[in-house]
């Protein structure tokens, strides 16, 4: 068992707006009850609260949320299979009442190969700030409900490991932030939107006299209208900033007490309006960041780190929502020192 108290402040200042601030204050507490059934069954209970009281500076008044839930993990580990069924059911101070649910079961074909199966039921409340959110807010948003499938294996070849993910989520209400004609962007629920999508994943960890790690991901997802309340000729239509084709691509190499990083990402073409028309397309773009750190023992004692980082070494001028400008390459130059 736990009890926890979280004291979050935000301030936001730029040219454009006076400063904005925000004050979260949470309470929580959880007590847990595990049972070893045997063979390696596990039965495990959770009683969860959580409270949020928020202040901020753009809200018209105070607002707060509570929540109370009861879950439950069956789960059994045994040499050639393991399974678990969870579920949970949420209460909210407004008024809704969720549950939420998942099976899942994994099975080693051999010593390389791993497969698994999940299926799943989950919820998603409104945030405060979908709700409250001045100028933007909806207050009508319903919760989104979702159901979902995943398949995957995991396989290891020498000194790769790979990972494999295909998934379908059906989901109810999906809440989605839109700009309307004259720019203000505020939630709406869209009655269903299918997510359908395959990501691999590689990893490489070796040492060679040079400590090398490389990872890299490639997703493929088509996220669609499949039914739309208000607007039928959306459907089949891919949703707003939602690319079909994301690659990262992340290097490491060490050497004694120098280290080189270098992080890409490739993000494909998106639609900025729900008809997906030419004209509202972006286009993809490829960043680039390289980071180089020395790190030494000062007195044989504190712990220094210097850290030279140049962002989008290429000096991509690219956008990840429409008329918003990102930085071009830039430097920075950071010193750290662990007491």
């Amino acid at each position: 068992s736990n009890l926890s108290y979280f004291n979050e402040f935000i301030k936001y200042d730029d040219r454009s707006i006076e400063a904005s601030k925000s004050t979260n204050n949470v309470f929580m507490s959880r007590l847990s009850v595990a049972y070893y059934i045997k063979d390696g069954c596990q039965w495990t209970t959770h009683l969860e609260q959580r409270k949020d009281d928020v202040n901020a500076s753009f809200f018209d008044e105070n607002r707060s949320r509570q929540n109370f839930a009861i879950s439950s993990k069956l789960s059994h580990q045994a040499r050639d299979l393991f399974w678990t069924l969870q579920s949970r059911i949420d209460w909210h101070s407004n008024s809704y009442v969720n549950w939420s649910g998942k099976a899942h079961i994994g099975y080693p074909i051999n010593s390389e190969l791993n497969v698994g199966l999940t299926l799943a039921k989950a919820y998603q409340l409104p945030g405060l700030n979908d709700l409250y959110w001045p100028f933007g807010g909806n207050l009508d948003l319903e919760p989104e409900d979702s159901y979902n499938l995943e398949i995957s294996a995991s396989y290891r070849l020498d000194l790769m490991d790979w990972k494999f993910r295909a998934f379908n989520y059906e989901v109810q209400n999906w809440i989605q932030w839109t700009p309307n004609s004259i720019g203000i962007w505020s939630p709406v629920n869209i009655s269903n939107v299918r997510s359908t999508g395959l990501e691999i994943r590689g990893m490489l960890d070796y040492s060679l006299g040079i400590d090398m790690f490389s990872e890299f991901s490639l997703l493929w997802n088509k996220t669609k209208v499949k039914a739309h309340q208000y607007r039928p000729e959306l459907v089949g239509n891919q949703l707003i900033y939602a690319p079909q084709f994301k690659l990262t691509w992340n290097h490491a190499l060490e050497w004694k007490n120098l280290s080189l990083f270098s992080n890409m990402v490739f993000v494909g073409d998106r639609f900025t309006s729900f008809d997906n028309s030419e004209s509202s397309k972006i286009s993809s773009y490829v960043v680039n960041d390289l980071s180089l750190q020395w790190e030494y023992k000062l007195l044989n004692r504190y712990l220094c780190r210097f850290t030279s980082k140049v962002e989008n070494v290429g000096n991509t001028d690219y956008e990840v929502v429409r008329f918003y400008a990102m930085p071009l390459r830039f430097y920075s130059f950071e010193f750290e020192i662990d007491f």
